[in-house]
């Protein structure tokens, strides 16, 4: 059992090591559309299971409404960041946490303020145990610029796109969490897709599997097969009326034509094939290449999967 102190270690060595490792690597804020597809759905007291990753699906979840979560995901780091994030949000303004948190403002330039030790100070109060060790081992020992470059990926949007992506990060909306974040307690499953369900207890309303499918090839021994079947297993835990977001595709909807080079799981042909006898269906909606330019042309789509 990994506890606080290996995984300083870890960190540690992933921050001055020259070499990334796979998915230890924390994804500032999420790369995807959540406000795009979330909102269509109702979440109000829903119990939802998600990939946890950069916690924006934690904290969008409970901004709509549901009351009981289970993230999990093989990054033991996440926990740690959802903790930051949480007591950021109890503690920051917008302005406050954008300020903290966010890499980048609206034209690319980068952010000096980011994880500054001052504000980190304002924190203290509200993290956990383990995450206060955690993260004052790491902003003691490196610099900002060095944990953000190494700890964490660097994919990350600039401050005015993340702001659209997020349903939590519309001000009114992340005024109304502030008030209401200490009801959220997030139950931490350390495990990869393929396991997780053997750590599993109760029904879901959604599972959220973020983009994991996109690494399919290289998760499963027999690809697209093996997906599904871990799908099925997930299944399990599906209220009658449940579903799972099986995966966000970028730029794409059903008259997309499909590249020789996209990941396997863009082909829905080959998908729906291998899904044949289930309900497996595609949703559009404004895509991230739309809101960086502020055009309505891009669409990026989730598969979703019901019973």
């Amino acid at each position: 059992m990994k506890n606080v102190y290996s995984d300083i270690r870890e960190a540690r060595e992933l921050i001055l090591s020259n070499r990334s490792r796979s998915f230890s690597t924390l994804y500032p804020f999420t790369t995807e559309n959540l406000n795009g597809y979330m909102s269509l759905f109702d979440f109000n007291k829903k119990r939802v299971l998600t990939v946890g990753s950069s916690a924006d699906q934690i904290l969008n979840s409970f901004s709509l409404g549901s009351k009981d979560i289970v993230c999990f995901d093989r990054n033991t780091f996440t926990k740690y960041y959802f903790d930051l994030k949480k007591a950021g949000i109890k503690e920051f303004s917008l302005e406050e946490f954008v300020k903290f948190f966010c890499l980048y403002n609206s034209n690319f330039i980068k952010n000096k303020e980011v994880f500054n030790l001052r504000d980190f100070e304002r924190l203290v109060p509200y993290l956990s145990s383990s995450s206060l060790t955690f993260w004052s081992e790491i902003l003691s020992c490196f610099s900002s610029y060095k944990v953000r470059n190494r700890l964490f990926s660097s994919d990350e949007y600039p401050v005015n796109v993340i702001k659209k992506i997020n349903n939590y990060m519309v001000r009114e909306k992340y005024n109304l969490l502030k008030k209401s974040i200490d009801e959220l307690n997030v139950t931490f499953i350390h495990s990869d897709i393929r396991y997780v369900s053997d750590l599993l207890s109760g029904k879901f309303d959604y599972i959220m599997l973020s983009n994991i499918a996109a690494y399919l090839e290289g998760i499963y021994y027999d690809k697209l097969r093996g997906f599904k079947n871990n799908v099925l297993e997930l299944s399990d835990f599906l209220n009658e009326n449940g579903v799972i977001f099986l995966s966000y595709l970028y730029d794409y909807d059903k008259d997309t034509r499909v590249k020789f080079y996209w990941d396997l799981i863009y082909h829905l042909d080959l998908v729906y094939r291998e899904f044949k006898g289930y309900q497996v269906s595609l949703e559009s909606f404004k895509g991230i290449g739309s809101i960086e330019k502020d055009k309505e042309r891009v669409k990026d789509s989730v598969l979703i999967f019901k019973k």
